[in-house]
């Protein structure tokens, strides 16, 4: 008889042992449980942020306006960016041109080929931009006064002449979140030939 209560009394304090040592991991369980759902919350709240658009220009043509029936020295924008939330949208281009000796012009309103002087350039896609306008020989630096959105009309108006020389030209794209600044070294020869080539910075 002595032999089974003491018996029982052990397996009895085992008990009230593994009871007192499971309280004692339940509330850091239900801390590291509640953590780990906290975390898993706020990962899922965390804002996405849209890829920005990648504009690249480097390239140039010389391209008949068959609105003005006048050739356009054309400088070629394109979207490198590849998702489609990375549309560069609202673009509008500001123009500034330099010679060595401080003489200068602005364009306010660069006009784009395919739609007036405002547009969107998609992610992969190339918009071209009128940086020149040859006229007899001639190269003009034209500001667009029409509709912002409206390319129908012969509405490019020369601002003032890009006589032969060097020229530093300075195309600053703004977009909606996004802007973009480019440098050109400008070449006009005396026949009304072009030449244009991208530089890291005005070496004057």
């Amino acid at each position: 008889m002595g032999l089974i209560l003491a018996a029982v009394t052990i397996i009895v304090a085992v008990l009230i042992g593994w009871l007192r040592l499971r309280k004692k991991q339940s509330p850091f369980t239900t801390t590291e449980n509640s953590l780990n759902q906290s975390a898993s919350t706020s990962g899922a709240l965390t804002p996405s942020v849209d890829p920005l658009p990648e504009l690249t220009a480097s390239t140039f043509s010389v391209a008949l306006n068959p609105t003005i029936q006048k050739n356009v020295f054309l400088l070629h924008v394109r979207n490198g960016a590849t998702p489609p939330l990375a549309t560069a949208r609202n673009v509008v281009a500001h123009i500034g041109y330099k010679r060595r000796d401080g003489r200068g012009m602005c364009v306010d309103y660069g006009a784009w080929m395919e739609r007036g002087t405002i547009t969107d350039i998609e992610g992969g896609q190339t918009k071209n931009l009128v940086v020149a306008l040859t006229d007899d020989g001639r190269n003009f630096a034209v500001n667009w006064t029409g509709l912002r959105t409206d390319f129908t009309g012969p509405r490019l108006v020369p601002v003032g002449e890009l006589t032969p020389g060097q020229w530093m030209m300075v195309v600053t794209m703004t977009a909606e979140k996004y802007e973009k600044i480019f440098t050109f070294l400008l070449t006009i020869e005396q026949n009304g030939a072009i030449g244009c080539q991208l530089v890291t910075r005005s070496p004057w």
